[in-house]
């Protein structure tokens, strides 16, 4: 499973990468966090929903479970087997993306976010070399500072409450009498194992809800608001600032028909000044982002994170047992990674990107293309389940 994890992410990087400057995406920020995206998807909670469905039907239990074990608890055997295997991938890929993916996320806040609103061939031609240029000055690691780095990303991993709720449960299953005293019906400790799975089954909507709420934007009523009130406490303390001018002044400043009234053409001109540039930067930033370039970034992600990822997945699989080398490998973890390649992209991307000022606007690009995209996976995950399901039997 670590293996198939980090061949899974190495896939998908470089797939987005490459249709990236096919699909020529313009803004490097966007590049850069979508590029993530489509490198880490959401493989835990959409797994977990995904494989009891499957688990029912027993064409699915007879391909993906040996022949021992008893018709009546394929089903519970075919879900704990995808759940130990889904959390085994989650180890590897929890590791890739605190020491690579989210140092190069986090990068795109010190990238430049302009994009010219027409361009000639040559200029798009050089502004992509460009590009590439400054993320590598950006991105790149340092290495004297590589092991440092890497024990940050174990932290990180070790710290992260998925991780630690995956190791509460291989303790758990470690210890049977732990386990039978959680579980069991009558244990004694059956209260607490009950509400921990009560739990359990709210984590993927839990998780959907959280997510959707970082998506939501500052409304510009808010903005509004937030206006007026400043303007508010500049009229209430500009008695003040012209008391503090009028006794500072001179005689001949102090003249109600020149000090106070120059003051107060000064204050107009502040504020007339500063809702320009308010205005400006409204202008510049819903011009930032066209239709055309929304289409386009949608486009690039579904075609590299749900179609042509999990293709070169499946093609690797298939070459790879045809070769006999899987032959090691339990049906299950293949299956596994063959849904983890399509999946879209996981949900922490946009609350990692809400979390930073400076990339809030790639952040709703982010969610831009992630509400279409789940929508389109409903169809690739059940043609690409469908078949690796057929491969496998």
């Amino acid at each position: 499973m670590f293996a198939g994890a980090f061949a899974v992410i190495t896939i998908s990087y470089l797939t987005a990468t490459i249709l990236g400057y096919i699909f020529r995406i313009q803004n490097p920020r966007d590049f850069c966090a979508l590029r993530i995206a489509a490198s880490f998807p959401n493989i835990v909670s959409l797994p977990i929903l995904i494989f009891p469905s499957l688990c029912e039907y027993s064409v699915v239990n007879e391909a993906l479970l040996p022949d021992s074990v008893d018709e009546m608890d394929r089903r519970e055997q075919c879900v704990a087997l995808s759940n130990t295997m889904i959390f085994c991938y989650f180890f590897a890929y929890s590791l890739v993306f605190w020491s690579f993916g989210h140092p190069q996320l986090m990068a795109a806040a010190r990238m430049k976010n302009s994009i010219e609103s027409e361009r000639t061939e040559t200029d798009i031609e050089g502004e992509s070399t460009s590009m590439t240029d400054t993320e590598r000055n950006n991105i790149e690691v340092n290495e004297n500072g590589f092991v440092k780095q890497l024990w940050v990303a174990v932290k990180q991993v070790f710290s992260s409450l998925g991780f630690q709720a995956m190791l509460a449960g291989f303790v758990t299953g470690c210890i049977p009498p732990l386990q039978q005293a959680l579980f069991d019906e009558g244990g004694p400790l059956r209260f607490l194992g009950s509400s921990v799975e009560t739990l359990g089954m709210a984590s993927s909507p839990l998780s959907t809800l959280i997510a959707a709420a970082s998506l939501v934007p500052p409304t510009r009523e808010n903005s509004t608001t937030t206006t007026e009130h400043e303007s508010d406490r500049m009229d209430e303390n500009a008695p003040r600032e012209e008391e503090e001018v009028e006794e500072d002044e001179s005689p001949i400043m102090s003249d109600p028909q020149f000090g106070p009234l120059d003051h107060r053409r000064r204050r107009s001109i502040q504020r007339f000044a500063q809702s320009i540039r308010e205005g400006a930067e409204n202008v510049a930033k819903k011009v930032t982002r066209t239709r055309s370039d929304t289409l386009r970034l949608l486009a690039w992600f579904v075609a590299s994170r749900l179609v042509l990822s999990p293709a070169i997945v499946t093609a690797v699989i298939m070459v790879l047992d045809g070769t006999g080398l899987l032959d090691d490998v339990p049906p299950m973890a293949k299956l596994v990674v063959l849904v983890n390649s399509c999946l879209p992209g996981a949900q922490m991307i946009v609350v990692l990107l809400k979390s930073q000022e400076e990339l809030a606007d790639s952040a709703q690009a982010v969610a831009a293309v992630y509400l279409p995209s789940y929508l389109i996976s409903c169809v690739t995950i059940a043609a690409w389940s469908s078949i690796g399901l057929w491969l496998l039997s």
